[in-house]
Parts: C-alpha cells; sequence; structure tokens
C-alpha cells in the first residue's frame, strides 16, 4: 500500500505546486487543466485551471494536487500537515525557511524530547509543514 497526499487549491496550483517542486527538489511529472480533460465541457473560468497534478519527490514519494471545481465551497488545506524528515540540520533549517517565507511559523524549528530539530508551519498557501530530523 501506498499512501500519497492529495492538496486542493483555489486557482493556485500550478503556483503552489511549482514552488514546491523547487523547495523540495521534486520534478512535476504530470499537468491536465480543465481544459484538456473536459474539452469544451470545462465551465467558463476553470478551463485553465489545474484538474491533476503530480510532483515526483523521488524515494518513491508523490505529491497529487488539482484546483477546486467549485471555489465557494473552499475552505482552504485544514486538518493536515505535511511532514518532511531531513537528512541534515542545513536540510532542516533551509526547508523551514523556505516554506515558512510568506506564511506563518506555528512552532519554531527547535531541538524537542523527541527530535534533533523539528517545527512547524503554515506556507504561504496555507499549506501546513511539520519539518523534523530525527534523533541525533
Amino acid at each position: 500500500m501506498k499512501v500519497t497526499p492529495y492538496l486542493t487549491f483555489a486557482g493556485h496550483c500550478e503556483e503552489a505546486m511549482t514552488f514546491y517542486a523547487s523547495a523540495l527538489s521534486g520534478k512535476i511529472t504530470m499537468s491536465m487543466t480543465f481544459a484538456e480533460m473536459m474539452g469544451e465541457g470545462a465551465p467558463e473560468g476553470l478551463g485553465e485551471k489545474i484538474a491533476h497534478m503530480t510532483l515526483d519527490l523521488g524515494e518513491g514519494s508523490q505529491l497529487f494536487a488539482s484546483d477546486v471545481f467549485d471555489e465557494s465551497d473552499y475552505n482552504g488545506v485544514e486538518g493536515v500537515a505535511m511532514s518532511v524528515t531531513c537528512a541534515n540540520v542545513a536540510e532542516a533549517e533551509t526547508l523551514f525557511g523556505v516554506m515558512s517565507e510568506g506564511g506563518m511559523v506555528t512552532m519554531p524549528l527547535a531541538k524537542t524530547d523527541w527530535a534533533e530539530l523539528f517545527g512547524m508551519c503554515r506556507d504561504r498557501f496555507g499549506v501546513g509543514w511539520m519539518i523534523d530530523l530525527g534523533a541525533g
């Protein structure tokens, strides 16, 4: 079994996933707009928004995302956070800085009882992140 997070955005999917590809050293391997998926049947204003996008993060990890079909029902990304385990201090500090820039730090990156470094933030797209460097 493999679990893959699927994020939704209100018109910012392409911008967010391009940002995540850069921040996480990933590669967008699939992108389809609603116009490409639905053709002439795509509702007005929805055509160029993203129906599905895949970000390959390596080591079998992926992140899926799309823009929502109806933005009036969109409440943002709630009740979930993306957790990233980093390889070293420099990677954790850099990633935390990138993800929190323009967003909000909810727990500063620092040593904890359970990890050499751990911090939480919400990025500029409203997605929660937990950045972790395991026990040292």
